[in-house]
């Protein structure tokens, strides 16, 4: 038996790096859950915010009337409705 086998401190050390190892597994699969979670919300958000556009642009289409939406959540018909069909007034970026 070498000196090394010997050494409590080797031990200890082993004992450590084995629970190190451990506890990096757990945070890997707990980071992998949310990965796939927030994934999965993204994906809605994206299509819930198509969804959006595209109901925004029929009703432009059919009623010729821009509408918009106030930072409270309100629809109403926007005043000026030039450039409706670009969503952005003119001027904006």
């Amino acid at each position: 038996m070498n000196r090394a086998a010997r050494d409590p401190r080797v031990a200890l050390q082993r004992r450590f790096d084995a629970i190190a190892v451990e506890h990096l597994r757990n945070e890997v699969e707990r980071l992998s859950t949310s990965l796939d979670e927030t994934t999965n919300r993204l994906y809605w958000a994206e299509s819930a915010a198509e969804s959006w556009r595209d109901d925004f642009e029929h009703l432009v289409d059919v009623t010729g009337v821009a509408v918009g939406m106030t930072v409270d959540g309100h629809f109403g018909a926007l005043r000026d409705q030039h450039n409706v069909h670009g969503g952005v007034p003119a001027g904006m970026p």
